[in-house]
């Protein structure tokens, strides 16, 4: 007796988290071409920049901090268009 309800509990907790987990996972995403392309392109920017020679008088820092602050616009963007 005691066997049967706690396997019944065992898996009522699985039904449980199942459920859970498949109310917390998004739609399927809608192809984003262009925002895909765009990150691409500023992961591209980003390596390059990192490669270059530190000589920029600040410049290329900055230039480093603007591609990566765009990167994370660009990921968000994505990020909310697959939850909408």
């Amino acid at each position: 007796m005691l066997e049967s309800k706690l396997s019944r509990r065992v898996v009522a907790a699985f039904a449980g988290a199942a459920l859970a987990a498949a109310v917390a996972l998004p739609a399927a995403a809608e192809p984003q071409p262009h925002m895909t392309a765009a990150l691409a392109a500023l992961k591209t920017a980003e390596g390059e920049l990192a490669r270059a020679s530190h000589d920029k008088s600040g410049h290329r820092v900055k230039a480093l901090s603007l591609i990566r602050s765009a990167i994370g616009q660009v990921e968000a963007g994505i990020r909310f268009d697959n939850r909408h």
